[in-house]
């Protein structure tokens, strides 16, 4: 997370994480995001291939 804050689902678990942390989804794991403040948010997301 580079600003604000996003609720992440992730394999049936919910997680928050906000300006300076991090959500990782294993892949094959069902996830989705959502910003649920009324407040900006803006992430980085990296995807790998293997």
């Amino acid at each position: 997370m580079t600003e604000g804050e996003i609720t992440f689902f992730i394999d049936g678990k919910i997680t928050k994480a906000k300006a300076g942390e991090t959500a990782f989804a294993p892949r094959g794991k069902v996830h989705c995001y959502k910003n649920c403040t009324n407040q900006a948010a803006q992430m980085l997301a990296l995807f790998t291939l293997a």
